[in-house]
């Protein structure tokens, strides 16, 4: 089957599962990479909700997690170990080692090893994925437009890596002992350097609190949602800051509590579907589905080794055949 129609039916599909738990093919890094975005967020969003679950829901939904990303790791090693053209059963021993750490090194370093670039036993070079860094600002500072699930982890990724850049500066002044931690609310006693430290921190949380919500927004958009359910998220997420507040403060009986673990579990429920849930296949009112994966450009086949002959051999092999041919003749 041409390249071209794989990649079409691979889109049409959009099957996430076949990524995440089917071990044919071949995945490259920048896929590889954003699958263990995917995974690791999952694990983020229900560490927020796990504190108001019920323990034993929360002991089964980690150990269900837990069982998901090791058969993950796997699948995923294993895909990767097939593109860079190494023996790909040696995924078993990276998921051993996870658990006593050396399996994140071994992640790191096949997420920057190359993969063939051409045709291997394995099958042909793996699909890109279409994430185009040019509409970034875009989707992260608008509202109506479309991101679909790479998109959204690995434009979530770049918003906190710029963000991480630009606090460096307010690192740089506490660690030098310019603006203390222990900075008092009251105005008077602050600093010049103290209000603009405040004002920039507060700059930047504002900033990455209107991408990530933009972002969600979109994502909202692409899956092909009601207009409102953005506005639902955010009442849920502020609800569970809310009951975070009031469990600090010291406030508990059982409604709290139940009203807690529901909140919860709608709260790690949303987020989950809006990871993993796929777009919509129709145009709606915020333009068109953009496809996920793409096919590679061209697909050559590896060149044979010539096997070149020096110049001496050549010259024994022209007298060799010129004496033939006087031999012939006598």
């Amino acid at each position: 089957m041409p390249i071209n129609q794989q990649a079409k039916i691979l889109i049409r599909r959009d099957n996430l599962f076949r990524l995440f738990f089917a071990a044919s093919g071949r995945i490259n890094r920048r896929l590889y990479i954003t699958a263990y975005l995917m995974l690791l967020l999952s694990f983020g969003v229900f560490y927020l909700s796990s504190s108001y679950l019920y323990p034993a829901l929360a002991t089964l939904m980690f150990l269900l997690l837990v069982s998901i990303a090791a058969v993950s790791d796997f699948i995923l090693t294993t895909k990767r170990l097939k593109d860079i053209g190494m023996f790909s059963k040696m995924a078993i021993l990276k998921v051993i080692l996870n658990f006593t750490g050396i399996g994140i090194a071994i992640t790191i370093l096949l997420s920057l090893i190359p993969g063939r670039k051409y045709s291997n036993r394995y099958g042909t070079p793996p699909f890109r994925i279409n994430v185009p860094l040019k509409s970034f600002f875009h989707s992260a500072f608008t509202f109506r437009t479309r991101v679909h699930r790479f998109m959204f982890i690995q434009y979530n990724t770049l918003l906190l890596l710029i963000i991480a850049t630009l606090s460096l500066p307010l690192v740089a002044l506490v660690y030098f002992g310019i603006v203390p931690l222990d900075i008092n609310i009251n105005l008077s006693n602050l600093s010049t350097m103290s209000i603009a430290f405040i004002a920039y921190a507060c700059v930047l949380l504002l900033v990455y609190l209107y991408s990530f919500v933009c972002l969600l927004k979109n994502r909202v958009n692409d899956i092909g949602l009601r207009r409102g359910t953005t506005f639902k998220l955010i009442v849920v997420a502020l609800s569970l800051v809310t009951l975070d507040i009031i469990h600090t403060i010291g406030i508990t009986n059982f409604f709290l509590t139940v009203v807690a673990s529901l909140v919860s579990a709608i709260f790690l429920a949303s987020f989950i579907y809006i990871i993993f849930a796929p777009s919509e296949r129709f145009i709606n009112h915020y333009g068109r589905r953009s496809c996920e994966l793409v096919a590679p450009a061209v697909v050559v086949a590896k060149p044979e080794k010539v096997k070149r002959t020096s110049k001496k051999r050549l010259h024994h092999n022209h007298n060799h055949n010129h004496n033939q041919q006087q031999h012939a003749q006598a």
